[in-house]
């Protein structure tokens, strides 16, 4: 028995893939942790000395980051709006289909499809301007340690450390290809909704207003949970990691480096947050209140750099 011939949807459009989406949420993902790390050893190599220098530049580049971050979560907020308004425009077939109303609302989402598309093309272009600024950025904190104690130089950037830099300039560089296919997929629906008079001719069957609404109900919810991501991640960027942990938060980075490094042939999780956060609280409440010198030595270290830090830091993005 042969398999039923599929459907030909025509008169609407079929979503985007949520896996395009997906990849923009890893992507940022990746930019967080690398931005994190780099962060965290250059806190972890201060002393009792001034870094402003450091600070500006850090500072400039996690606004910078969490600016053009903000393009890319436009991007999938709006994609977000457009499903729901597609959804309400299928709960309106087959009965409006040759309304003057309906072919209006048809009409207004080659608008809305432009609108995405200029999204589409301001976060590529800020990604790529960000490609350009962590490389200046990484030389300008290379000459602010050079003028104070070089040996803090070779503790900052280390082949490892250097590697994360690499990666996040890597990732980042990944980003615009990541946005083209959502910005050609509504390159193709705005010209396919300028078409009014077409939905007047071709009314929509039974069939493709039932697959066009399952198709965009589940896009629209898939789109909520990608779009709220995207934004804690785009937030997270803008703000920095928690530096009230900072030396547990990189000790959990390091081991997982170094563990990488040792068995190149097993794929290792990637450190989130989360993760990061729950090896460091175990550190700390494995550590007794008759620590040893060097761990009250580690600490005031730590809250030297944190006096000077933390406002930097902490303070949210205009």
């Amino acid at each position: 028995m042969s398999d039923p011939p599929s459907l030909v949807v025509s008169y609407l459009k079929l979503p985007p893939d949520e896996e395009l989406f997906l990849r923009i949420r890893d992507l940022f993902q990746t930019i967080m942790e690398k931005l994190d790390h780099l962060i965290l050893v250059l806190v972890s190599a201060q002393d009792t000395q001034p870094f402003s220098e450091i600070e500006e530049a850090l500072e400039d580049l996690q606004k910078a980051a969490g600016a053009h971050c903000l393009k890319g979560q436009d991007v999938a907020l709006s994609c977000r709006f457009y499903g729901r308004s597609m959804l309400k425009l299928v709960d309106t077939l087959p009965a409006s289909s040759n309304d003057d109303e309906f072919l209006s609302r048809v009409g207004a989402f080659s608008i809305r499809c432009e609108s995405i598309i200029k999204d589409c093309d301001a976060s590529m272009e800020g990604m790529e301007e960000l490609s350009h600024k962590i490389p200046i950025t990484v030389s300008r904190i290379k000459v602010a340690l050079e003028e104070g104690d070089r040996s803090r130089e070779h503790l900052v950037f280390t082949e490892a450390n250097s590697q994360v830099v690499n990666d996040l300039i890597q990732t980042v560089r990944d980003c615009p290809a990541a946005f083209l296919p959502v910005k050609e997929y509504f390159q193709e629906a705005r010209k396919h909704f300028q078409d009014k008079e077409s939905f007047r001719v071709n009314a929509p069957s039974k069939e493709e207003i039932n697959i066009m609404r399952q198709r965009w109900t589940t896009f629209t919810a898939s789109m909520e949970g990608i779009s709220r991501t995207i934004g804690l991640l785009r937030s997270k960027i803008a703000t920095g990691p928690d530096i009230l942990n900072a030396p547990g938060l990189l000790d959990a980075l390091n081991a997982q480096s170094s563990g990488a490094a040792s068995s190149p042939g097993i794929k290792t999780p990637p450190v989130t947050r989360k993760a990061i956060l729950n090896a460091s609280t175990a550190d700390f409440q494995a550590v007794s209140p008759d620590a040893t010198t060097p761990s009250r030595t580690k600490t005031s270290w730590w809250r030297r750099a944190l006096s000077r830090l933390i406002p930097k830091f902490l303070r949210r993005p205009d």
